[in-house]
């Protein structure tokens, strides 16, 4: 048994890529437990919970996943260097990614947050959690145990993305567009609960929702395309093509800045 996890942040898309993984007959998962990864306790009993999930008489697959998107749930060194963890690291670019947590908010915590703090908070949000996959990233060290993909490079070279995840997870079989649809979908805690995530299959052509209008400059662009640049140095990416951010930089990003704020 090898332990595969999507590494995100929230609003990415990793519900999507987690049921694409997932549905693969080699890889049992498909959400998101909540929790870090210490010490072989905390793998034991992925597998375990997973195999409550998933199977009632034992797992026969070659991977078990689970999906992190909180800074929070930490995988120790010890855990992220061992040669049977593999890590899938997947970001969205801020724009998309602001919007659609600043507009989920609301929903998930109505009394949480006042309203006009919403967006700082997203910001905020997609930020830290940046700052901690690339830490991640830097431990793991090992392009033959992490891939990294975007959801936009998902939703628009899906052969690419699923062909560098096949190859370093060395699947006999393809990855595919559809996917199934469990118990767990949709529901809250276990990851995206929108109607679109229950059609079984990628969609590209959803409308688009009206956005706030958010800044395409400031240091959040400028640490997502500076992650997008780390992650590409650590990781394997859509068969070795470069992976380029989907907004430009006017100025380099001052990384000891950021970390020096957010210690």
């Amino acid at each position: 048994m090898r332990y595969l996890f999507v590494l995100s942040h929230m609003r990415s898309g990793s519900s999507l890529l987690a049921h694409l993984l997932g549905s693969h007959p080699e890889i049992a998962g498909y959400g998101e437990l909540h929790r870090g990864y210490r010490a072989q306790e905390d793998l034991d009993r992925l597998v375990v919970d997973v195999e409550k999930q998933v199977s009632s008489s034992g797992l026969s697959q070659r991977y078990v996943l689970d999906k992190i998107l909180h800074n929070r749930h930490e995988i120790h060194p010890h855990i992220a260097t061992r040669p049977d963890t593999l890590f899938v690291f997947l970001l969205r670019e801020p724009n998309a990614s602001i919007s659609s947590l600043n507009a989920r908010l609301p929903e998930w915590c109505p009394a949480a947050i006042d309203a006009t703090d919403t967006y700082n908070w997203s910001v905020e949000q997609y930020r830290m959690r940046l700052m901690g996959m690339r830490r991640l990233a830097r431990t793991v060290d090992d392009p033959t145990r992490c891939c990294f993909v975007t959801f936009e490079q998902l939703l628009g070279d899906t052969r690419l993305v699923f062909s560098a995840i096949e190859s370093m997870l060395k699947l006999e079989s393809p990855l595919s567009e559809e996917y199934s649809v469990v118990s767990e979908t949709g529901k809250p805690g276990f990851g995206d609960t929108s109607e679109h995530i229950h059609a079984g299959r990628i969609l590209r052509d959803l409308p688009k929702r009206s956005q706030p209008d958010i800044s395409q400059s400031g240091e959040h662009v400028e640490l997502y395309q500076d992650t997008c640049r780390l992650l590409g140095r650590y990781c394997r990416t859509t068969d070795g093509h470069p992976v380029r951010p989907h907004i430009f930089a006017q100025k380099p990003f001052d990384i000891e800045r950021a970390l020096q704020t957010h210690r």
